[in-house]
């Protein structure tokens, strides 16, 4: 079964039985220069990274994943709401 969620502006879908998604969520367009030193931008998104059936494994992922210009958001596929 199919669920799709609205994340911050952006719409997500998951297949996952797991009852919590973790979305890294980018809202502002990241500019960077790649090894050839090339100007790159990264579109805002969101994207499922990780999934679990418990609330507090679910954080603790979260917390590690950590990196600048993106957040991580925890969705209860049940409620559809975030943690």
């Amino acid at each position: 079964m199919t669920t799709t969620f609205t994340v911050r502006g952006f719409k997500v879908r998951t297949q996952s039985h797991f009852r919590f998604q973790i979305v890294a969520v980018r809202t502002e367009p990241m500019t960077f220069i790649d090894w050839r030193g090339e100007h790159k931008t990264i579109q805002p998104a969101a994207k499922i990274v990780g999934r679990t059936d418990s609330i507090s494994k679910a954080r603790e992922r979260a917390a590690k994943m950590r990196t600048s210009g993106v957040s991580h958001v925890i969705i209860d596929r049940e409620t559809g709401e975030e943690v």
